[in-house]
């Protein structure tokens, strides 16, 4: 392991892994708190590792201090499955094997979380320290692996042993036990804000020393698209990582998935159908040719793609009032407004559901339940200057006025330099000039 200041879940790690492993080596890299007390109180072993912006350079030095013939690697914000300790004995006797992929859990608050190309799925509450999350999302990585001393971590950041072991022409295969991370749904958004800006600028020294690395500059334009909400900053990044492996069809969804939230519908559209002729049939690539085809008024064949994705194993509540929205604009108001309802029962704190919901009952023509929505919506999460405008609308339509400047006013103080804001402000004042006068 490597560890800085993971004082508030190290032992719970490490109760996790004692009864497996033969002994623990912890690279230090610069705490501050009880971190050594508590590695120590588990016979752990420290080694002072000075931190230089290098991950693998971090885990490198831990390694090199290790004896055991097999390497099991985690972080202190993680916790080995209480079955693993008979998968792993059994794994290690397989002479012809040098490393094991492991299914890693990432826990999150949402169902619309997805990592890569995986959508999230339900949490089944396998451990007590994750009951409270709605879903996880899976993706693997060689965690478990053969000493050898031509097999090391690579990479300034989001590090790792498998390319190496692949290089090597050592045999890889799938392990049977799970690693579950809660780290992504624990941290606060500040500092899982701060911690994927840092990741983002190590990435981007990680392509100074390998400028033609396709994962690189995927990873760097997930982090831009996903975490950022920048596709303008993100797509650059997608098409340097094509020229590098022009049939990966993951990376055609996203370059799609750019351009549509960038507004250039037809592009996107046919970057899109480029992933599906290479193979691209995830949920992900399905909900963004929903998103194109919604964009483009082709609300029918949004409504198939929406539902396709369901049906390739999407939880989403956002697909869902996707959906909803759909048939609300095909004719079926009441179904469609349900639907976005009970996506918002199912996840009251995610604000987008309720932005959707106020466009569609406004499509229905609702306007009591957009207004209600409206007055929800300000108060769930982080609302966009979209929401403030969308509620200036309706209690517009409604003819309050007052309402509706109040409102503007309120997303102004939150979006001063938002022109849509700045206009409807002004519109809405004359408006109520013209009213004084009368």
């Amino acid at each position: 392991m490597i560890v800085k200041n993971g004082e508030s879940t190290l032992a719970r790690c490490l109760e996790s892994a004692r009864s497996v492993v033969d002994e623990i080596v912890i690279g230090d890299t610069g705490s501050t708190d009880t971190t050594a007390e508590i590695a120590r109180s588990y016979q752990a072993r420290i080694v002072d590792v000075p931190w230089q912006d290098d991950f693998s350079k971090a885990r490198n030095a831990a390694l090199n201090q290790g004896r055991c013939d097999w390497v099991l690697f985690l972080d202190a914000d993680e916790l080995l499955d209480s079955g693993a300790a008979a998968d792993i004995s059994h794994l290690i006797r397989n002479e012809k094997v040098y490393g094991y992929d492991v299914r890693i859990w990432n826990y999150v608050r949402t169902l619309t979380n997805r990592m890569l190309n995986r959508p999230a799925e339900p949490n089944p509450h396998r451990i007590d320290a994750a009951k409270s999350y709605l879903a996880y999302v899976e993706h693997t990585n060689v965690r478990l692996f053969r000493r050898h001393p031509e097999i090391f971590f690579e990479g300034q950041v989001h590090e790792g042993v498998a390319d190496r072991i692949k290089r090597l022409g050592f045999k890889v295969i799938a392990a049977n036990f799970v690693i579950h991370h809660l780290g992504i749904a624990e941290d606060e958004a500040g500092v899982r804000k701060r911690k994927t800006e840092y990741y983002q600028a190590l990435g981007k020294k990680k392509l100074i020393d390998s400028p033609d690395d396709f994962r690189a500059h995927y990873e760097l334009g997930l982090g831009e698209l996903e975490h950022f909400r920048n596709p303008q900053a993100a797509l650059p990044y997608f098409q340097r990582a094509l020229e590098l492996k022009p049939n990966s069809n993951v990376l055609w969804t996203y370059a799609g998935i750019c351009y549509v939230r960038m507004g250039k519908l037809p592009e996107g559209l046919e970057a899109l159908k480029k992933a599906k002729r290479l193979g691209a049939s995830d949920a992900v690539h399905l909900e963004a040719m929903g998103d194109a085809g919604y964009h483009m008024e082709k609300i029918e064949e949004a409504k198939r793609s929406y539902k396709a994705a369901m049906a390739a194993g999407s939880n989403s509540s956002l697909v869902q009032s996707k959906i909803g929205v759909c048939e609300v604009r095909l004719g079926s108001a009441t179904a469609g407004l349900q639907r976005i309802q009970a996506a918002i029962e199912r996840e009251p704190e995610f604000g987008e559901l309720y932005d959707i919901l106020m466009a569609a009952a406004l499509f229905a023509g609702n306007s009591e339940l957009a207004a209600a929505t409206s007055e929800q919506r300000l108060s769930i999460g982080s609302p966009s200057a979209d929401s403030f405008l969308i509620s200036a609308g309706i209690w517009s339509q409604l003819g309050k006025w007052d309402r509706a400047a109040e409102v503007v006013r309120i997303g102004i103080k939150t979006f001063p330099q938002n022109p849509n804001l700045l206009s409807a402000s002004a519109e809405i004042n004359q408006r109520l000039a013209a009213q004084e006068r009368t």
